[in-house]
């Protein structure tokens, strides 16, 4: 890894320590500080991380440490005594959502395809945000909180069927190798 990064990741590290302390003081969620935090620092704003490889390394080294947290709080006892709830109702969030949001689309005349990927977009939640605020509010241990985090887990897992047959909806082959 070179220094660059590294200086980027304490700047970053600084930055979100001094913004969520300051979100924390106005009560207002911290996971909004951390987006503060990269709409600050990013290339659009200070500059203090302009370099498009450096983002992207800063952006995986987030999903690392999203997907650790996850690991953290995952249980696959509990998962596996929900797995009903947590498939079922999973799924049937994801297939309500987008056929909800593909019919509003539709209705401001998009085509169908184009329709049917705002339902997908619409039909995911974000574990971070989700994640972020079970664990501010301490319910990410409760019964509800562990069904919660199992279906955002399949959420997750079923975006990847989902990102294989996007490019289908567009016109093009799905090229898999």
């Amino acid at each position: 890894m070179e220094i660059g990064v590294l200086k980027d990741i304490v700047i970053i590290f600084a930055l979100s320590t001094l913004v969520n302390f300051i979100f924390t003081r106005i009560k207002v969620p911290v996971i909004i500080g951390y987006l503060v935090t990269g709409v600050i620092a990013g290339p659009h704003l200070l500059k203090l991380i302009s370099s498009p490889e450096n983002v992207e390394v800063m952006a995986e080294i987030g999903v690392i440490l999203l997907m650790f947290t996850i690991g953290l709080e995952f249980s696959l006892n509990h998962l596996l005594r929900i797995r009903r709830i947590v498939f079922f109702g999973g799924f049937l969030q994801l297939i309500l959502t987008a056929f909800i949001s593909m019919l509003l689309a539709r209705l401001y005349h998009m085509e169908w395809t184009s329709a049917l990927f705002v339902g997908f977009l619409t039909s995911l939640s974000s574990t971070a945000v989700v994640l972020k605020l079970l664990q501010e509010r301490s319910e990410l241990t409760t019964t509800y909180g562990r069904t919660i985090v199992g279906i955002l887990i399949f959420q997750d897992i079923i975006l990847i069927p989902m990102l294989l047959f996007t490019p289908m909806l567009g016109g093009a082959s799905a090229d898999v190798r």
